[in-house]
């Protein structure tokens, strides 16, 4: 029989119970009986990931149903090993084994949540489900995982009452998921809680959840715990988390000196010149004008006398006229602004 052929041959899994093919206790085998009986799978894949078989078993396993060899053949020897010696523990699959209290030695005492596990009928990736379902440590989760994997008894003591097996914050602050705030009367929330940006705009991304709800909806690093700790233990919304005694948003004073550490330089706008500052201004402006015309007079007429120390007067008729490429006459220009031109000339 073929690779390819083996890995997609579909029945009902034989193992309903144990003895068949000489698969006995002592080869502690998971999940047996199999609650996925009663439907066709994969046969290969599942005796890998359900019952923990190595490849080379379940390969055997397989092409013996293939070919319709008796369950009563004992296919595997009381001393052979068919399970697989390293075991991943963050893809093992199994339902949940804490289905009531005193469970590996659990007790109220550790704090556990969520026991009995409401998800016990369903199969899940258990060590992930005992940390953020049951709020256990990886360390704690790993251990559980290992016990089960070597088929150990759930009345087994793997932990004593004080020892300390629940996640810590900086788990928490890890945590990746949606945000839940999509109303501002969830949790017991309310307007006079004054948290921001509620509904959240952004509740259809993951993300890491604690830093988007103490940066964007300003709440404080406790608040911010509580309420990722309750989505953990799959607290129902409607149950209030926070009183409206509560501080849970950061105060005005802690945002403003986060807003402005860095100060900006504030935009000089320079103030208005006074009416005196304006006319010296002006005056100044023309009297270079005037100065830029006295010499082109001087140049054109080939004045033999000292003009340098004599200043134009325009009010003169015996001084001949030139017309100057200017849009607007002297004179015109300083009537329009009000002044006397000749107070500029002596």
């Amino acid at each position: 029989m073929s690779y390819q052929k083996v890995q997609n041959f579909k029945c009902r899994c034989p193992l309903i119970q144990t003895g068949i093919y000489g698969l006995t206790e002592s080869h502690q085998i998971p999940n047996i009986p199999c609650d996925r009986s009663s439907n066709d799978v994969f046969l290969n894949q599942h005796l890998q990931w359900y019952h923990n078989f190595d490849s080379v078993s379940a390969r055997k396993l397989v092409r013996a149903i293939c070919n319709n060899i008796n369950q009563d053949e004992h296919l595997f020897s009381i001393y052979e090993r068919v399970l697989k010696q390293n075991i991943s523990v963050e893809n093992y699959k199994c339902k949940c084994p804490l289905t009531q209290d005193g469970v590996f030695g659990l007790s109220d005492e550790h704090d556990i949540t969520n026991i009995p596990c409401g998800r016990a009928e369903k199969e899940v990736l258990c060590f992930q489900h005992l940390q953020f379902h049951h709020n256990l440590s990886s360390r704690a989760a790993k251990k559980i995982v290992l016990a089960l994997v070597s088929y150990t008894p759930t009345i087994t003591r793997l932990f004593h009452h004080n020892d300390h097996i629940t996640q810590s914050k900086c788990a928490v602050r890890k945590v990746k998921s949606k945000c839940p705030l999509l109303s501002r009367h969830i949790y017991g929330l309310s307007d006079h809680h004054h948290v921001p940006n509620i509904p959240c705009d952004r509740a259809d991304q993951h993300i890491f959840l604690f830093h988007h709800l103490t940066y964007f909806h300003k709440l404080n690093a406790k608040a911010a715990t509580k309420l990722i700790r309750a989505l953990i233990i799959n607290q129902d919304p409607c149950e209030a988390l926070f009183h409206s005694n509560d501080i849970i948003v950061v105060s005005d004073q802690t945002i403003h000196n986060q807003q402005y550490k860095t100060k900006r330089s504030k935009k000089i706008i320079p103030q208005q010149k006074s009416y005196s500052e304006t006319i010296l201004d002006f005056s100044t402006h023309y009297q270079s004008l005037l100065n830029a015309i006295n010499t082109s007079i001087n140049k054109t007429t080939n004045d033999n006398l000292d003009n340098s120390m004599m200043p134009l007067d325009c009010s003169k008729s015996n001084q001949p006229s030139y017309q100057l490429n200017y849009p607007y006459s002297t004179n015109n220009m300083a009537h329009a602004h009000g002044l006397d031109l000749n107070s500029f000339l002596t």
